[in-house]
């Protein structure tokens, strides 16, 4: 609109003359008005609406920076977090600094910056679960060792009626859970560690109950000798008892 003005005041100078191109020229800078009016109308608004979102995304930024050096201890104070949570928070880390360094410039794109910081907060929140997910599957695969390291030994330590329980399979399963705890896998250490359990628990089943077969074996092999024995005794008694009647009979 501006530079319909200058045109129309160049129009109709002494030089030109050029007065209906002039009166052109201000009638089209009338019909622009009143829309020029209305824009102009609208900018303190959309002034407070770009201050309330520059506010809002600083304190969002503030939250954001704080929950980031909450889970960068929580990465440097625990091992059990595995190399793709460490990655995704990276991610995060970086895509946080870039958001704080647009809001920092001289006219910052504030709409740019929000939406650049909702990318952030999500990136952290899926972060978040993923640490939580590390550390709880690695609660879990030394709670499942332990509980199959205890089978193992009662497995190893069982012995009656010189039987004693295969724990070969069991152990070796337990052992490679270890390993598997070692190197982080932990639904792998969780899935061997049932497995050694389940081993151990079935070698001290089959132990027991060749225990208890070789128990009830002996019980009818001493019933029997008992039986021998009583039969014996009767035999002699019966014997002893005709000689008797016998001498008698001649008396």
């Amino acid at each position: 609109m501006e530079h319909l003005l200058t045109e129309a005041v160049t129009e109709s100078t002494p030089e030109r003359q050029h007065y209906y191109r002039a009166q052109q020229l201000v009638t089209e800078v009338e019909s622009q008005l009143p829309d020029a009016q209305s824009m102009a109308a609208a900018v303190p608004a959309r002034l407070d609406e770009l201050n309330e979102l520059a506010e809002r995304c600083g304190r969002w930024a503030s939250d954001l920076d704080a929950e980031a050096r909450r889970q960068e201890n929580v990465l440097r104070s625990n091992t059990a977090d595995r190399r793709r949570s460490n990655m995704r928070f990276e991610q995060a880390a970086q895509s946080l600094v870039q958001a704080l360094e647009a809001s920092q410039q001289g006219l910052p794109n504030w709409p740019h910056v929000e939406r650049d910081l909702d990318r952030v907060d999500r990136d952290l929140k899926a972060t978040n679960e993923m640490i939580r997910e590390d550390l709880r599957l690695a609660q879990q695969a030394k709670a499942e060792i332990r509980e199959a390291s205890g089978e193992v030994r009662r497995c190893q330590g069982f012995y009656e009626m010189g039987v004693s329980a295969n724990a070969g399979h069991a152990d070796g399963d337990l052992r490679e859970a270890e390993r598997a705890l070692h190197r982080q896998e932990y639904e792998r250490a969780i899935q061997l560690a049932n497995g050694a359990e389940a081993a151990a628990r079935a070698a001290l089943d089959a132990a027991r109950a060749e225990a208890e077969r070789r128990e009830r074996e002996a019980r009818r092999r001493r019933n029997r000798e008992a039986a021998v024995q009583m039969a014996q005794v009767l035999a002699t008694a019966a014997a002893q008892a005709a000689i008797v009647n016998a001498q008698r009979q001649r008396r």
